[in-house]
């Protein structure tokens, strides 16, 4: 059991768990860096042209990373809608991104950039298991049930 969780009383409401706020805390850290990215990105004029980003790419990027801002804001809630429609976002989110990488990979894109594509990948799948691993485990799960856990035999 996860000792971050443990209610006050058998009728009172469950507390969060910690793992949740830990992984609502690193989707908004992540959809908040891909919007700041986005915006530096589309008002720099002085950038390389390949940097250059039209509405067309701005606007889904910069919904998709709103979007994993409010879904993981909204599974604080407690309603099992919001955690579902949590792992939903975060895979398209962290997918999106893991899918860019790999491709830029299999290209063979020799640029040196600040954070080389594998990098990149490797931590899309870690934050992709995060969300996976913090979303579906037996605490989460008991919390968004709104029923304490069982207690050990």
């Amino acid at each position: 059991m996860d000792g971050a969780y443990l209610p006050v009383s058998w009728g009172a409401p469950a507390r969060r768990p910690l793992r949740l706020w830990a992984t609502v805390g690193m989707n908004v850290a992540s959809g908040l860096t891909g919007m700041a990215a986005l915006l530096v990105l589309s008002s720099s004029a002085s950038g390389p042209a390949a940097l250059q980003l039209d509405a067309f790419t701005t606007l889904p990027a910069a919904l998709c990373s709103a979007a994993l801002i409010v879904v993981s804001l909204l599974a604080l809630t407690g309603k099992p809608v919001w955690r579902r429609r949590t792992l939903a976002t975060a895979a398209v989110f962290y997918g999106g991104i893991l899918a860019q990488n790999l491709y830029l990979l299999a290209c063979g894109w020799d640029a040196a950039p600040a954070h080389p594509p594998l990098m990149n990948a490797a931590r899309c799948v870690l934050e992709l298991g995060i969300n996976f691993w913090a979303l579906r485990s037996a605490s989460v799960l008991t919390y968004f049930a709104g029923r304490p856990p069982k207690l050990p035999a």
